[in-house]
């Protein structure tokens, strides 16, 4: 499929989904931002989306940043009001382990606001929570230091983890997914991490979703619509994650949380040095938009954006 057919397929399922009200256009001052932006939408890689946002926010720089919180393009949209509400303040007391350089969390709600009015999703309490508690490495990077999710259980020892109120079973390759009183099958065979040690999901009466995963880092996984109990997914879609590194602020942790509404699914995501918010659309799994914190191990910390 080409860039341009891509396009308007996205316009389309977009309008559906609610999340622009005209055609996908580019906030534009000049030809030389529409390209640079075009950069970013065509860029189908993390290291290449990281990339074009680079050029593209130390292009327009500060001033130009506030006409791409108006884009129609969600990414793009959320990104650079992201780096608007970054605003660097010392701690207000010194917490041992800790660096004292942090973003100014009432600038950080301030985004939240934003991000929920702009993509009408349901935003997690842990999720606004530890995006609120970043610590700032200034010229370097940005490290969160989260907690992986206190609920999580095993359905037997040495097993995967998975949220409170899930009942998970193996049967060789063969997965049962139970919640919300109702049971999916899936094979193991449908995604790339295939020994994955998490698993979160999301089952209601009407549709279910599983996103395996590892619970120590943020490298790329996939999250699958599941139907019925023949276990096939209805599709399959690429999450990028965060930049996928263990360590950092405080332990190894990689906490995911699926949620959906009829017309997107969205999937949460937080680790030592990046936060995530990826949606997909609920009918056919094409994403809508994606935000990351640390633009897949490109942290904007290091640009040059004046």
């Amino acid at each position: 499929m080409t860039y341009s057919s891509r396009l308007i397929l996205a316009t389309g399922l977009l309008l559906g989904s609610g999340f622009v009200t005209k055609p996908v256009q580019l906030i534009a001052q000049d030809s030389s931002v529409e390209k640079l932006c075009e950069q970013v939408l065509r860029a189908e890689t993390r290291t290449k989306r990281g990339e074009a946002y680079q050029a593209l926010f130390e292009h327009v720089g500060q001033k130009g940043l506030s006409d791409l919180t108006k884009s129609t393009d969600t990414g793009i949209a959320l990104q650079a009001s992201w780096e608007l509400h970054k605003k660097l303040i010392k701690r207000a007391k010194h917490i041992p382990g800790r660096t004292d350089d942090i973003y100014d969390p009432d600038q950080i709600a301030k985004f939240l606001v934003v991000l929920k009015d702009r993509t009408k999703a349901p935003v997690p309490e842990w999720w606004s929570t530890t995006l609120q508690d970043v610590g700032v490495f200034t010229g370097e990077h940005h490290a969160f230091w989260g907690d992986l999710d206190p609920q999580l259980q095993r359905t037997r020892k040495g097993g995967p983890y998975h949220p409170k109120g899930v009942k998970l079973t193996e049967n060789g390759d063969q997965l049962k997914y139970a919640a919300s009183g109702r049971a999916i099958s899936v094979n193991k065979s449908a995604f790339k991490v295939q020994l994955a040690d998490y698993y979160p999901g999301y089952v209601d009466e009407k549709a279910a979703y599983l996103a395996p995963c590892w619970l120590q880092c943020a490298v790329p996984f996939q999250v699958a619509a599941l139907e019925g109990k023949g276990g096939k997914p209805a599709w399959v879609a690429d999450v990028w994650a965060a930049n996928g590194g263990g360590g950092g602020s405080g332990p190894p942790h990689h906490r995911v949380e699926v949620v959906a509404t009829d017309k997107a699914v969205y999937v949460f995501g937080s680790e030592a040095h990046g936060m995530y918010v990826e949606a997909f659309d609920a009918a056919t799994g094409m994403n809508l938009f994606r935000f990351c914190t640390c633009y897949w191990d490109r942290f904007s910390e290091r640009w040059n954006i004046k």
